[in-house]
């Protein structure tokens, strides 16, 4: 009983006209399928090339890197169990007031749901309101601002301002080590630490932060 722009109605019903495609498209497969085979199976079905957004929406749920299944029929834990999990989760979060991370989530599933992959678990937690999957790959519940932990990128941050330039990757990482448990790769530490704005000398294989001024003069000369 309210009023909403026409634009926005008709977008709202295309969305759903295409979830329910989607959803369509899975079930007739009987499989998941992947982004790319869930793209070419909507196009031949609709006759046009729509740029379709896929989204954790249940019952559609990422079941592997740019891989879609359906809810219940392509995860190991029941439709019918999954309200204990997220209580689970939420008793977890409620007692830690900290988040977690994908790679601890089995600790909460593995005593019920041992063969549950950690990925599949976070998506499921998405479908509770409770519950939030953030960046970092951290699960939270969903009144808190934030998971209340760092990312790895958070970490670097923090610790390329007070690394005595210039430094080298494995000087980074043990101190990231000696800040948390949660698993990385050196690649994913270069990553940070070009985010973080140090610059890679390939001769001397070592990172440095450009001063302040080096920085302006460059801009200058752009």
């Amino acid at each position: 009983m309210a009023w909403r722009a026409a634009a926005h109605a008709v977008n709202s019903s295309q969305r759903l006209e295409t979830r329910h495609a989607i959803e369509a498209v899975l079930m007739e497969a009987g499989r998941p399928l992947s982004t790319a085979e869930l793209r070419q199976r909507l196009v031949a079905l609709r006759g046009v090339n729509d740029i379709f957004q896929f989204s954790t929406t249940d019952p559609l749920i990422r079941v592997g890197p740019g891989l879609w299944g359906l809810n219940d029929r392509d995860v190991p834990i029941p439709r019918s169990e999954q309200r204990d999990l997220f209580n689970a989760v939420a008793t977890v979060l409620e007692e830690r007031q900290a988040g977690i991370h994908a790679s601890e989530i089995t600790e909460v599933s593995a005593n019920r749901w041992p063969d549950a992959p950690a990925h599949i678990v976070m998506s499921l937690c998405n479908f509770d309101q409770r519950l939030k999957v953030s960046l970092g790959q951290f699960v939270h519940l969903n009144e808190w601002e934030g998971p209340r932990r760092e990312t790895i990128l958070q970490m670097v941050q923090a610790l390329v301002s007070e690394m005595p330039s210039p430094f080298t990757n494995e000087d980074v990482s043990r101190r990231v080590r000696e800040r948390t448990t949660l698993p990385f790769e050196t690649s994913q530490i270069s990553a940070c630490l070009r985010s973080a704005g140090a610059v890679y000398n390939s001769i001397d294989r070592v990172w440095s932060l450009l001063p302040a001024s080096e920085d302006w003069d460059l801009d200058e000369a752009v």
